[in-house]
């Protein structure tokens, strides 16, 4: 075996543990504060800054479990970046878009942390406390762009060298046509395509199953 070829091992190992771990420290965090439980984003700033007062301790451990996790998907990404150029033979639109968009989701959701974690810092008045809270959940549905980009610069790759997992592509597919709803939400003000509705916790399920399947068969020789 080859200093190169054990390199690659290396990256591939730490890509798996990434991902892995990347699914199962938000969805750790999830059994602090369930999504479900927070106040809707219709709900008036003055419930938003009562439920924050209730929950600051919880909310504080949880944002910093989803960092954590999210932070351990770029190194998920750059493994999956890296087959996918192995797969390819070389760099192309495809590989580089899967890198670029990867990068910029990972980027549009901590840019929605960092507005929860000002809210959780400290419980703000009620107007800003649901501009705060508006523009958490706004950030987290843009995040989806780039991640449809991302997943479908992946499938394209599996699809077009038949060298990875199909079920993996099938998956990625999947998830971003279940984005697009995301987009969806943010002009929609009721119901079930709303930011109010089950979508915001719907789709980040799919790209979590995912980002578990795919890392998983990062230590699987790619098909010849």
């Amino acid at each position: 075996m080859t200093v190169a070829s054990r390199t690659d091992i290396r990256r591939i190992n730490a890509g798996v543990i990434a991902g892995v771990s990347g699914f199962l420290i938000p969805m750790a965090s999830n059994l602090l504060v369930p999504i479900w439980q927070m106040p809707s984003t219709s709900a008036p700033g003055s419930e938003v800054v009562r439920f924050v007062i209730d929950h600051q301790v919880a909310l504080r451990a949880t944002l910093v479990l989803d960092t954590v996790g999210v932070t351990l998907w770029m190194v998920f990404g750059g493994a999956v970046w890296l087959r996918l150029r192995r797969a390819s033979a070389s760099d192309t639109l495809a590989t580089s878009l899967f890198g670029v968009a990867f990068s910029g989701m990972i980027l549009l959701l901590m840019a929605g942390f960092t507005n929860s974690f000002v809210l959780a810092y400290r419980a703000p008045d009620p107007v800003t406390a649901r501009l705060l809270y508006d523009l958490t959940f706004a950030l987290l549905a843009m995040s989806a762009m780039p991640a449809i980009v991302a997943l479908g610069a992946y499938a394209a790759v599996v699809f077009t060298t038949k060298r990875l997992p199909r079920h993996t592509g099938d998956l990625a597919i999947l998830t971003a046509a279940a984005h697009v709803l995301l987009l969806v939400s943010l002009v929609t003000p009721r119901g079930i395509l709303s930011l109010e509705g089950p979508l915001i916790a719907v789709m980040p399920a799919l790209l979590f199953v995912w980002i578990l399947t795919t890392a998983l068969t990062l230590r699987r020789p790619q098909l010849a």
